[in-house]
């Protein structure tokens, strides 16, 4: 059978701080529960869809551009800390602390609305080091997570660094 050691779930700020500083952390706490019941590991991947939160041309997006980077960096520490394991406002009956954490997994574009990003290149880094700092801040033996690399973009820095292979996607032109 299949050895799934690591469930991931969504960290949805939109359903976890409905409102500017009231939690709701139920349906997180069930499916973390539920994972670590089941001996799987959790990893939640933050997303930033708390209408009242971001910049209103990004709210279509999971990743909408926080309009206060401080309240992001905010929720993620609040997440964390109910999650660290650490005994200090943790989850009743958590087994263990959730390891793994992350921000902005999809690639990013304003048209990608399972990820996407509406700011620019250097509020997106701003975004994901305001997570993981708060993610460090709240549980230092954690680990933050960046968004996996394809297969096209590692070969591409392989080809850079001198491998001798062709470079190319099969979705490309029709393929």
């Amino acid at each position: 059978g299949a050895q799934i050691g690591v469930g991931r779930i969504d960290g949805a700020w939109k359903h976890m701080e409905p409102e500017p500083g009231q939690s709701a952390f139920e349906a997180l706490y069930r499916r973390i529960a539920e994972r670590q019941r089941l001996g799987l590991t959790p990893f939640v991947t933050f997303t930033s869809d708390a209408e009242w939160a971001v910049k209103p041309a990004t709210k279509h997006l999971n990743n909408a551009t926080p309009r206060d980077p401080e309240a992001w960096s905010r929720f993620v520490a609040r997440v964390v800390e109910r999650y660290d394991g650490d005994g200090v406002d943790d989850m009743p009956g958590l087994r263990g602390a959730v390891p793994y954490w992350q921000a902005a997994n999809e690639f990013m574009g304003v048209n990608n609305t399972a990820g996407g990003w509406g700011g620019s290149s250097d509020e997106l880094l701003a975004y994901i080091n305001l997570a993981h700092d708060a993610v460090k801040a709240a549980d230092p033996d954690a680990t933050f997570v960046l968004g996996g690399l394809s297969l096209f973009t590692i070969d591409a820095a392989a080809i850079i660094l001198g491998a001798d292979m062709a470079l190319q996607q099969e979705h490309e032109a029709g393929k």
